[in-house]
């Protein structure tokens, strides 16, 4: 924890971000604030639930090699898009506002890429009910992942099984973010 200006903030590394998904143990930074696995196959990631500011945040990891990682960031909001850090995971940090139950994220924390319009809400809601519960070969298969490899892996420089990765990281992040917004429109097996 560190003070600035009056401000106490916390740090959390992906070190300690990584303990929550594998345990799945939460860490309560207090009765407002806590940062949660976001139950989701095939991908490692989280949310920062903040009852003060009523919002949560969505981060996923995925590590290419251990010097090369992207941090895909969401607000939730599928109508503002995504963020993506290209970073290595043991570079990667937030910090939280302890008294105000917001994250802030310095500029430095890698190479910061913001897709605002990629994706619409009722084309996620769409996309996760159709897609929840396929394979990876299914979900290659559709246009959605078509979109995404032309503007995302293309744009980024991502060829072969990295942007395969990365693709299919994004698709299943933003099923997972709209299930744990819409609970009730997840499909039953």
């Amino acid at each position: 924890m560190s003070v600035e200006k009056g401000v106490w903030l916390m740090i959390f590394t992906y070190d300690v971000l990584k303990d929550v998904i594998s345990t799945g143990k939460p860490i309560i930074i207090n009765e407002q604030s806590q940062i949660q696995k976001l139950m989701a196959d095939k991908i490692a990631a989280i949310k920062f639930v903040s009852k003060i500011k009523n919002e949560h945040e969505y981060y996923c990891f995925l590590e290419l090699n251990p010097g090369k990682g992207i941090v895909f960031s969401s607000d939730g909001n599928t109508f503002d898009g995504f963020s993506v850090f290209q970073i290595p995971l043991s570079e990667f940090y937030f910090d939280v506002d302890v008294d105000k139950g917001v994250i802030g994220i310095e500029d430095g924390v890698g190479n910061e890429t913001d897709f605002l319009d990629l994706f619409t809400g009722p084309s996620i809601g769409e996309f996760s009910r159709k897609y929840h519960h396929a394979s990876d070969e299914e979900i290659m298969h559709g246009t959605t992942y078509e979109m995404t490899d032309r503007y995302l892996g293309d744009y980024l420089g991502f060829e072969g099984e990295d942007a395969q990765k990365l693709n299919l990281t994004l698709l299943r992040f933003l099923m997972a973010v709209y299930f744990d917004q819409n609970p009730a429109s997840k499909p039953v097996k």
